[in-house]
This record gives C-alpha cells, structure tokens and sequence, in this order.
C-alpha cells in the first residue's frame, strides 16, 4: 500500500513517466494484480504463486540445499523429484490463466487496456454501510 502513496507522490511531481513502480509480495491472483494495478504500480511479479504452481510446498528448507520437491536445492538426488517437462506446462497453464483472469476482468470493467485502470476502478468497504472508490479516499 506505500506505493499507492508513492505513486501518488510521483505524479505531482511529474516523475511518474519516468519511475516505474514494480509491487512484489504476496500477489497470487488476478485479482491481486488487478488490485495493484488499480493503485498504480506499473508491473506486478508474483514469485509465491509460481513457485507453487511448479509443486513448492513451502517446506521452509530453501536455504538448506534440502528442498524436499527439488525445486530449490543443488542436491542431485533432491532434484530428481523435480520433473520440468511436466512442472513446465504446470507453470505455463497457471501463467496463461491468470493473465487471461485479468484481461477478463479489466474487459469486465469496461476497458480496453490494463493500462486504463486507476484507483476509481477499486472499491473498498469503508464502514459497514458505507463504500468509496480509492480515488475518493485520500492517502
């Protein structure tokens, strides 16, 4: 959400052509690059989600070059439990799906391109009976 503020920052400045902001962290729906988008990053990166999609279970183990399902380690009898033929098209079908998701749902919106998104585009539940638009809600 701090670059929601920087990006606002950026653009009463007149730095915003020139600084791109990327978010990292915890992005592992459309929705949730839809979101970002919407709050003005430029490029989103989901690293979770691919890993998952590619059969991390998240053992805790990556630092210790004994990760159970091959992915993160260097050790040759580890890394036979990772199969890329088949882990590839897991990682590709998961890709191709979630940009497909979010081209349905800007399509949904009304728009014609990722780019046209802004904070208008995304509500958010104020108090119990009450909702704004993120271009209503000052940062």
């Amino acid at each position: 959400m701090r670059f929601f503020i920087l990006s606002t920052k950026l653009k009463e400045v007149g730095l915003k052509e020139k600084i791109k902001v990327i978010s990292t962290g915890k992005i592992t729906t459309a929705f949730d690059i839809v979101r970002l988008l919407c709050l003005g990053a430029d490029a989103t990166y989901a690293a979770r989600s691919m890993l998952l999609s590619l059969g991390c279970i998240q053992a805790l183990r990556c630092n210790t070059n004994q990760c159970p399902t091959g992915i993160a380690t260097q050790n040759q009898s580890l890394m036979k439990g990772l199969h890329v033929p088949s882990k590839r098209s897991r990682v590709m079908n998961f890709h191709n799906e979630t940009v497909k998701v979010v081209a349905e749902m800007v399509g949904a919106m009304g728009l014609h391109s990722h780019l046209e998104l802004n904070r208008s585009h995304l509500i958010k539940r104020v108090h119990d009976s009450d909702v704004k638009s993120y271009a209503d809600i000052r940062s």
